[in-house]
């Protein structure tokens, strides 16, 4: 059988940290390279640039323009190599639509992957009207061509995506490598006992929620024995500054502890060695931390957000999405180790699944 050549063109690639990016990775390193021959396109976000070798596919790092944090592709860096393709898949969002116009010139199968529709969420997630506005209309106008088929990375996604109208979407959850499953034990520095959140600073990840309840944990429980460390990557550096502002405008020192992001055999070890994981997310189109967590069998404290209340399972506690209050009580919750048992159908994390339905998906004429 020849080889299909598939090209990715994507905003961010790894060693570039966030969800899509593990989204991506761990499908590119599964894909069969006997059938498939991969090419990535990407953005030199991640600070490499030039052509890479990445598990069997070859990856090109771009200097494309960016808007709000969303690399822009160029017609120039992504013709030549969509001309040849057998298949072309892509993402929300700032790469969908130049993409499926490539494609569609070349008559070239092009596929969208879905993270999440936030629709009229992004007005509550946007604290300027404007830009919320103008995050809304690319949501629609990259959702609005008729892509060969749209991926949703969840059923929640999958929902989101219906109310706004659009049908036949199929939904392949993300793949859990090996690592996001191995229990590591790690000697470190910093505090014995602590709750964990790792992860991207962006505006959707809820950071401020749990901020806010760690300050009422400050005024109100003196004698609290628990830490808070929060693992950040740099992307947005904007958020991340407000954090560590707020962290020392309310003397918050003492309970938390910020520290850079970890390969990711160190991050499983801080995970393995944490009391208790926290999720506070406000949107999610999956919630690969919560998954990760989970698949290492620690409790998780979780945001009611439908993705989230999706994968989670283990020794989990549910609350009030974006509201402290409820957190707070949430996290004493925890320290009273009054979790549920919630158990799961074990097939979202089956990634011989996944790779299945993608592989239909690709053979789809």
């Amino acid at each position: 059988m020849e080889e299909k050549k598939i090209v990715f063109v994507l905003e961010h690639f790894s060693p570039h940290i966030g969800g899509a990016e593990t989204l991506f990775a761990n499908l590119i390193k599964s894909l069969d390279k006997k059938k498939y021959k991969v090419l990535v396109l990407t953005s030199n976000s991640s600070g490499y640039a030039g052509r890479k070798k990445f598990f069997g596919a070859t990856v090109i790092y771009h200097s494309w323009p960016s808007i709000f944090g969303h690399p822009i592709p160029l017609f120039k860096d992504i013709c030549s190599y969509v001309k040849e393709a057998d298949i072309v898949h892509t993402s929300l969002y700032s790469s969908a639509l130049i993409t499926f116009f490539i494609s569609r010139h070349y008559k070239k199968k092009c596929i969208l992957t879905v993270y999440e529709c936030l629709n009229k969420k992004w007005f509550y997630i946007e604290k300027n009207f404007l830009r919320a506005l103008f995050f809304l209309l690319v949501e629609r106008l990259s959702l609005s061509p008729k892509y060969a088929q749209i991926i949703a990375i969840s059923n929640s996604t999958k929902n989101d995506l219906e109310k706004i109208g659009i049908k036949n979407v199929f939904v392949v959850y993300p793949i859990l490598d090996e690592y996001s499953q191995k229990t590591t034990n790690i000697n470190r520095d910093g505090p014995r006992k602590f709750f964990l959140y790792f992860g991207r600073p962006g505006k959707t990840k809820g950071i401020f929620t749990l901020l806010e309840a760690v300050k009422l944990i400050n005024i109100r429980k003196q004698e609290f024995q628990y830490r808070f460390l929060l693992i950040l990557s740099n992307d947005p550096l904007s958020e991340r500054k407000k954090i560590t502002q707020f962290i020392r405008k309310y003397n918050l020192g003492k309970l938390v502890l910020v520290v850079d992001s970890v390969p990711k055999k160190e991050l499983n070890g801080y995970i393995s060695n944490s009391y208790c994981c926290i999720v506070p997310s406000l949107t999610e189109g999956f919630g690969y931390s919560a998954a990760e967590v989970c698949a290492l069998k620690k409790p998780i404290i979780i945001s009611n957000t439908p993705s989230l209340l999706e994968i989670a399972y283990g020794k989990v506690i549910i609350f009030l999405n974006n509201k402290s209050e409820d957190l707070y009580l949430a996290i004493i919750k925890a320290v009273d180790d009054r979790f549920c048992l919630v158990k799961k159908d074990m097939i979202i994390f089956n990634s011989k699944k996944q790779i299945k339905t993608l592989n239909d998906i690709y053979s789809l004429k």
